[in-house]
């Protein structure tokens, strides 16, 4: 699975949330005094983002049979 390019895509899009919510946390006052328009512009990005990462852990499952939840440390049993 490791020699994928969707896995690859996947952990890029990852990579990509974190530094969103890192940019966000940090500027947060900005974002919270902006004008509308530029924060609809900011959510449909980020929306986009969560989107193609679902799709691509959508696709991973599917295909692969790669489903994190069931690979996750905090499983039970």
């Amino acid at each position: 699975m490791l020699t994928k390019p969707s896995f690859y895509a996947l952990l890029f899009t990852g990579f990509i949330w974190v530094i969103i919510v890192a940019i966000f946390v940090r500027n947060y006052s900005f974002f919270r005094n902006s004008q509308p328009d530029k924060l609809i512009v900011v959510v449909s990005l980020i929306g986009i983002i969560v989107g193609v990462h679902g799709l691509l852990l959508l696709g991973l499952e599917s295909v692969y049979g790669f489903n994190p939840m069931e690979q996750s440390i905090f499983r039970k049993g």
